[in-house]
């Protein structure tokens, strides 16, 4: 005996909550690797190429994280680092169970993007007012799509 099947926002794999939960996969994989990049950083040498590859990487759209991001392992201690490794893997881990349950279309993983998202939008608004770049609209309008297309469909199909 079957049970029922609970309502899903979308039918297959190629709908923008796919889409989204891959995004936080992503997401999550870069985190990961940012912590076990920061982690090796204990030498001062590697810290010093570290900061050297993120400072003169102008080909990013993300530049200007990079180099603030240089600048704040500049000379950082251990400590700090170890601090930042760990913040990466909290978040990634986030994002993982988020992209796992929009994937399995779990309607708590819905209720989850929509809350964890929501809590970016001041910030990011507050990047994009104190300085304005095409990076900081684009995550902007990114995450308020996000927020619009999960609310849509937690109002379509009543998860509550």
């Amino acid at each position: 005996m079957n049970p029922t099947p609970t309502p899903t926002p979308y039918r297959g794999r190629g709908t923008p909550l796919a889409w989204i939960a891959g995004f936080k996969l992503v997401k999550a994989s870069v985190l990961v690797a940012f912590a076990f990049a920061a982690h090796t950083l204990t030498h001062a040498e590697a810290q010093q190429h570290f900061v050297y590859w993120l400072g003169h990487n102008a080909m990013s759209p993300h530049a200007h994280l990079l180099q603030r991001l240089a600048e704040w392992l500049d000379g950082a201690s251990p400590h700090r680092i170890d601090l930042a490794a760990g913040a990466a893997l909290v978040y990634a881990t986030i994002y993982a169970i988020e992209g796992w349950g929009l994937w399995r279309r779990r309607p708590w993983a819905i209720w989850m993007t929509l809350v964890a998202t929501s809590l970016f939008v001041p910030f990011e608004a507050w990047a994009l007012a104190s300085h304005p770049t095409p990076v900081s609209a684009g995550a902007l309008a990114v995450n308020l799509a996000i927020l619009a297309y999960l609310a849509v469909a937690l109002r379509r199909h009543r998860y509550s």
